[in-house]
């Protein structure tokens, strides 16, 4: 499969991402996974990689990581 554009996030990126057919703002940690900026209750951390993240665009800062 193709890589997806958050398989790349660097620590402390600012995402949008799709996940569960929700939009988060997220933030993107040292482990290469997300944490939601606003309080979240369903996850506390979005695993980089997980099949429920369907779609994303960083948004901070600002460059071509989007899909």
């Amino acid at each position: 499969p193709k890589p997806k554009p958050w398989d790349a996030a660097q620590p402390d990126e600012i995402w949008v991402l799709t996940v569960s057919r929700e939009e988060l703002l997220c933030r993107s940690n040292s482990d290469g996974d997300f944490t939601p900026v606003f309080g979240h209750h369903h996850w506390a951390t979005i695993s980089n990689g997980s099949r429920e993240i369907t779609a994303g665009h960083r948004i901070w800062p600002e460059g071509e990581a989007s899909e």
